[in-house]
Order: structure tokens, then C-alpha cells, then sequence
């Protein structure tokens, strides 16, 4: 496998684990600080991608709660790209 691949796929994995924890972090706070948009037959969900969205932040808690995971995913990838 080449190592540029291993990476890309080693990021992907890490990106969704970060969702996953900040999803489980923040599950009883989903419907106080993220709106969501209901889904219509021009943007279905599955069932993973329904139950990992948080939504579109409607408060500054929730702006924050993105911006972290939003940090925290670029810091992974940073992570990955300065390995050799």
C-alpha cells in the first residue's frame, strides 16, 4: 500500500472517530445548541450520516463545540501529513 494512501485512510478513520466522540459528548445538548435541516429527496442521509450530524450550530455554544471539532480533526491531519 502506498503510503500516501495509508494516510488519506488513516485521516478518514480519525475524522470519524472525532465525530463519533463529539457526537457522544454532546448528544444531550444536540437539540439545545444545533438545528438541523430535515431531509428532503434532494439531500437523504443514511442512517450513520443522520445519526453523526450535529446539525448547523444555533448558539455560541454550539459554534464552539464545531469550531473544537473542527480543530481537532485539523490537528490529526497536521499529525499525519508531518509523518515521513
Amino acid at each position: 500500500m502506498e503510503p500516501n494512501f495509508a494516510k488519506i485512510l488513516l485521516g478518514l478513520g480519525a475524522a470519524l472517530a472525532i465525530c463519533l466522540i463529539f457526537r457522544a459528548l454532546f448528544a444531550r445538548k444536540r437539540d439545545l445548541w444545533f438545528a438541523r435541516t430535515k431531509s428532503t429527496v434532494f439531500n437523504q442521509r443514511g442512517a450513520l450520516g443522520s445519526y453523526l450530524s450535529l446539525g448547523y450550530p444555533k448558539t455560541w455554544q454550539g459554534l464552539l463545540v464545531t469550531l473544537c471539532e473542527l480543530l481537532a480533526i485539523a490537528a490529526v491531519l497536521f499529525v499525519l501529513i508531518s509523518l515521513p
